[in-house]
């Protein structure tokens, strides 16, 4: 300890550790990495037969967003919160209130889901619910049309 620097006032204590030899070391690893094997080998299993059976989701989740179009005011807190900067906007004036999107896009290819537009949106316009299968094979960008429509489980045939 002659080349540690210490304060006056502090309080040392040297503690020294068990030496371990190797063969503990690997029996400690085997038998840990058997329990976990027997464990997972005589555990519940649990298998889905996924279309028929859907998984029990967190009440928290964020899954396919939504947009309240009567809410909405375009003013584009949700696309500067954005990280990965998905979200595109472009506002229009409206007779009833300020303004109006007139173009609203999530590419939800690149989304994380994390749920910071969720948060930015002063008038609670954009949701995230609890849908799960959230593109289809042919489209990756959400337009407005389909954000203002509240999502639903489809079952995909091909």
């Amino acid at each position: 300890m002659e080349d540690i620097i210490i304060p006056e006032g502090t309080k040392v204590k040297n503690v020294e550790r068990d030496k371990i030899s190797f063969v503990e070391k690997a029996y400690a690893s085997i038998s840990g990495g058997f329990k976990v094997t027997l464990e997972h080998l005589f555990g519940k299993k649990v298998t889905l037969r996924y279309p028929e059976e859907r998984k029990e989701l967190p009440k928290n989740y964020r899954g396919r967003h939504y947009l309240d179009i009567e809410k909405c005011v375009a003013c584009e807190f949700c696309a500067a919160a954005c990280p990965v900067d998905i979200i595109f906007i472009v506002g229009e004036p409206h007779p009833e209130k300020v303004r109006h999107p007139r173009v609203f896009n999530i590419d939800i290819l690149k989304c994380i889901f994390c749920g910071y537009c969720v948060e930015a949106c002063p008038t609670g316009a954009l949701q995230m619910t609890d849908v799960y299968e959230v593109f289809s094979p042919q489209r990756f960008i959400l337009t407005i049309d389909e954000l203002s429509k509240i999502p639903e489980f489809k079952e995909f045939k091909e």
